[in-house]
């Protein structure tokens, strides 16, 4: 059986994602909101980053709840939100 070149990139593209979410599961709430701002500034700005992700602010609060909820697992729920909601200000 041979092996197509989609079948291999898609694998590629597969793997790297993976790597990506587990990196990221390993960030800090700051961190993911610094490492969004840098690339915003690859885009040239603040704007044309938001244009190009518009759901961006959606993506970064997923990610730091992802990020604190299993770190609080067994915590009541008020306390897990309140780290929430303090998270990217580093509180």
């Amino acid at each position: 059986m041979t092996e197509r070149a989609g079948d291999t990139e898609r694998e590629w593209h597969a793997t790297h994602y993976c790597i990506l979410q587990t990196i990221e599961l390993g960030m800090t709430p700051q961190q993911i909101v610094l490492l969004w701002l840098a690339n915003a500034q690859k885009m040239g700005s603040l704007i044309d980053a938001s244009r190009q992700s518009p759901f961006a602010r959606g993506a970064i609060a997923n990610r730091v709840i992802d990020v604190i909820r299993p770190r609080m697992k067994g915590e009541p729920k008020p306390v897990i939100q309140d780290a929430i909601t303090q998270a990217p200000a580093g509180g």
